[in-house]
Parts: C-alpha cells; structure tokens; sequence
C-alpha cells in the first residue's frame, strides 16, 4: 500500500452491530491518526473494493457471518497478503 516508518502491524476486532442510519461523529482528531474521514460503505462497495479495508477480504467475511449468523466465539481471520 504504502510506506509507514515505524508502524510494526496491527490487529482489528470487528463487530457485527445492527442499527439503525446514523452519522458517525468521532470523539478524537481523525488526522492525528491519518484518518481523512468516516463514512458507511454498502455491502456492494465492500465487494467492489474502492478502499482498501483490513482485513482484505471483509466483504467475503461479512457474507459469511450474514449466511451463517454471528459464531459463538471470535474467529481469528488470517492477513492476506
């Protein structure tokens, strides 16, 4: 993607979290976190992949947990290349 001095990796926890529209409105400066905005994304735009998420393959991920409902404990998803 691109270059990141001093970044070492990271691991995400994701939550599948049903609600109802609302704008998100963060509590910290999103730039002090090279963050440059918050926005929903469809489950199609997921599956077009116009941003790069992690993990790579959430769309396929999200089906999965929508076809099969929430596993009873976390699931450890492996990083793609």
């Amino acid at each position: 993607m691109f270059e990141m001095p001093g970044w070492d990796g990271q691991e995400d926890t994701w939550f599948l979290v049903r609600t109802s529209h609302f704008e998100p409105q963060p509590r910290v400066v999103l730039l002090e976190e090279n963050v440059h905005g918050v926005r929903w994304f469809t489950k199609e735009e997921l599956r077009q992949g116009i941003v790069p998420f992690s993990p790579r393959d959430l769309a396929k991920q999200l089906e999965v947990v929508l076809a099969n409902g929430v596993p009873p404990k976390p699931r450890v998803i492996e990083c793609l290349p």
